[in-house]
């Protein structure tokens, strides 16, 4: 499961990766997204990708209210093609949520503790960019109300020792192959796996993360 991230990835650094085309709001970090929080998405939109802001919870488009998104936080990626809820935005609905890293607890000495998880690309510190999965939904009133959720699989044998779950990452190499939607399903689910061992890094930080009110840059700090 991965029930919290940070987004605090400046805007200029986020466009030398070469993710998205152009952004239609205006961006925002965040150290400390939780569920129900708004944040900045990358999906396809009339064959250009563009980054804007969505609420973390997907409701299907056939829903008959927006009050299940608090429950598809995350979709394990061994059964989209399976589930209602995700099958057809995995056919057509992908997306990438780019961030700093994520965060995940572990129960030591009868307490759990906050850890902060990020990628290395080559050696090099670079944005973690999650896969995911996008819908709109119709309000009442005809507001479009724009959702996500997290694409899970098993953790990599480095981070089992928090979690034996975490985000399915998208390398910079596979972000074409990820936003293709001429691909059968069997080829963009060869990108679901566990990433490399060498490939990310963790560490603890304080419990100030543990509130999704607190947002500074102390939720990232090592302690």
């Amino acid at each position: 499961m991965c029930g919290r991230f940070a987004q605090a990835i400046p805007l200029g650094k986020l466009n030398m990766t070469g993710l998205f085309d152009e952004a239609d709001s205006d961006y925002m970090e965040s150290f400390n997204v939780a569920p129900s929080h708004y944040a900045a998405v990358v999906s396809v939109r009339e064959g250009k990708r563009v980054l804007s802001f969505k609420k973390w919870g997907l409701v299907p488009s056939w829903s008959k209210d927006d009050k299940g998104g608090s429950r598809l936080i995350n979709a394990r990626g061994e059964t989209l093609k399976e589930k209602p809820s995700f099958r057809t935005a995995f056919k057509k609905r992908r997306c990438i949520i780019p961030v700093t890293g994520f965060y995940e607890w572990r129960t030591e000495g009868g307490m759990k503790r906050p850890y902060f998880i990020k990628i290395r690309v080559d050696g090099e510190a670079f944005p973690m960019l999650i896969a995911g999965l996008h819908e709109s939904w119709n309000k009442p009133d005809g507001e479009v109300l724009e959702t996500f959720t997290i694409i899970t699989t098993n953790a990599c044998e480095k981070l089992k020792t928090i979690h034996d779950r975490m985000p399915v990452v998208i390398l910079p190499k596979d972000i074409d192959v990820w936003f293709n939607d001429t691909l059968s399903a069997d080829d963009i689910e060869k990108l679901i796996k566990p990433v490399d061992d060498d490939e990310i890094d963790f560490y603890p930080v304080s419990e100030f993360v543990n509130s999704p009110h607190n947002n500074s840059v102390r939720c990232l700090e090592r302690i």
